[in-house]
């Protein structure tokens, strides 16, 4: 996951060949709990980090 402008907002891509273009997650990091937000599949490293950043409690 690439750490967007903000220091809490975490985002992450898949490709669609068939559309030909990238779809992207988002990871909103909170005290209260972590927001996945239209989340895609996430690779192994992915899910590695959102792990470390503390899971997630809720997706919108």
């Amino acid at each position: 996951m690439k750490r967007l402008i903000f220091e809490d907002i975490y985002t992450w891509s898949v490709f669609s060949e068939e559309r030909q273009i990238d779809f992207n997650g988002h990871l909103w990091v909170r005290q209260e709990g972590n927001i996945l937000i239209d989340p895609v599949p996430m690779s192994s490293s992915d899910e590695a980090q959102l792990a470390e950043l503390g899971g997630a409690k809720w997706i919108v």
